[in-house]
């Protein structure tokens, strides 16, 4: 008896019904939907779909809606070239308007000084970077590189361990039409894991 369950993502070329009952009798248990991506009507149309094709196969399926999150990333790279962390080296990452390279990047999240204090931890592109906290200025967040790698344009930054002072639910993620999400589980959804550095390679 198999006890692993199969969680499929839909999008635009597995969203229609005939597609869903194809994967169910192929196995899938659930349907995650991705709420970062696409409108409220087009996901609220993907979930109808799933339970008219749970309905027809007479098979029980799980329907889960991601929720996104906040958005707290690096911003953009002197032109577009990604910089070098050097284990051991330091690196700025500032609420200040700037084109980073080798030594800064900027953030959309200003508050970022804010919420840091000295050996708070910082991962960025989900784990695959993280640096260290070592002074915080008005401005400017002081690290130590301590797992190193290439920083692209855009990446996201994670706080582990550190209340942000931000919400974590969107217009765009709140499903606000009545009647379209019953029996569906909702879950908040954004790394606050350090990805080891072996999963990268």
């Amino acid at each position: 008896m198999r006890k692993a369950k199969i969680l499929a993502t839909l999008g635009p070329a597995s969203n229609t019904q005939a597609t869903i009952e194809m994967m169910i009798q192929s196995g899938v248990n659930a349907v995650r939907i991705n709420m970062s991506h696409g409108t409220q009507a087009e996901h609220a149309e993907s979930i109808n779909n799933a339970r008219a094709a749970a309905e027809v196969l007479k098979r029980p399926l799980s329907i889960l809606v991601d929720l996104s999150g906040p958005k707290i990333r690096t911003r953009t790279l002197k032109d577009g070239l990604p910089v070098e962390l050097i284990v051991g080296e330091e690196f700025i990452i500032t609420s200040r308007d700037i084109v980073g390279g080798s030594g800064a990047v900027s953030t959309n999240f200003t508050e970022l000084p804010q919420v840091v204090s000295p050996g708070t931890l910082i991962l960025i592109d989900d784990g695959a970077l993280q640096v260290e906290v070592e002074a915080v200025s008005e401005t400017d967040v002081l690290c130590r590189v301590v797992v190193g790698g290439w920083l692209k344009e855009r990446k996201g930054i994670n706080l582990p361990n550190t209340p942000l002072p931000i919400p974590s639910m969107t217009e765009k993620t709140i499903p606000t039409s009545s009647g379209r999400w019953n029996k569906t589980s909702i879950t908040l959804h954004y790394p606050l894991f350090a990805r080891p550095k072996t999963a990268a390679k």
